[in-house]
């Protein structure tokens, strides 16, 4: 967590004012990039804690502050004054939606209030389904046109298959096998192709409703 009376701006003291909720930093909250206090950075930002005065003191540390919201020319100066610590991944972490608990990597349940994500495994299973991969991570429209597709080249392998199996056999077996297995083989890439971005949708926690 980083030092909430570290300066930011050269020409202005840090300035927290304590609430009984939130401590804001009003040198940083209500100024521009050089400083200077503006009336209508103040009402802007007013009106946006009043929206999250309800979720912003659950997810702060006791000794946090809010330095700033939605100043975008700030974050330069809030980052080369920043010296709090980073998770032990070195990158993002995943809260829970409901009670705002750290989640696991690969752990779908919410160790403190229950909440249960989707997981890998189901995901697995959708794959029997075309385009159902999509469709499991909420990509509906997406999931559609991939199944559509999807069944296209299923359909095609399994006219193939039924062709050898039932119907009269060529005389070159070979001339039939190699392009059936070039399109159970793409039919194979484009199911892939839609599992891994599906994965990753997974692995950021959709809620299980």
């Amino acid at each position: 967590m980083a030092d909430p009376n570290l300066p930011i701006h050269s020409t202005r003291l840090p300035q927290i004012t304590p609430g009984s909720a939130l401590s804001i930093r009003e040198d940083v909250a209500f100024s521009d990039a050089q400083g200077k206090e503006r009336p209508r950075l103040r009402k802007a930002t007013d009106k946006a804690l009043s929206r999250l005065q309800e979720i912003l003191p659950r997810m702060l540390q006791p000794r946090e502050v809010v330095r700033h919201l939605g100043q975008r020319e700030t974050i330069p100066l809030l980052l080369l004054n920043s010296t709090g610590a980073v998770s032990a991944s070195g990158g993002m972490v995943s809260l829970c939606p409901k009670c705002l608990a750290t989640l696991m990597p690969n752990t779908y349940r919410c160790p403190q209030c229950g909440q249960v994500f989707k997981d890998e495994k189901t995901l697995r299973r959708f794959l029997l389904i075309p385009g159902g991969e999509f469709f499991y991570v909420g990509q509906h429209s997406i999931g559609a046109l991939h199944g559509l597709v999807q069944a296209g080249w299923l359909l095609a392998v399994l006219a193939v298959a039924a062709g050898l199996i039932f119907g009269r056999r060529p005389a070159n077996l070979l001339s039939v096998v190699i392009p059936s297995a070039g399109v159970a083989l793409i039919f194979m890439v484009h199911k892939l192709a839609g599992f891994f971005p599906c994965r990753q949708l997974v692995r950021e926690f959709i809620p299980l409703k």
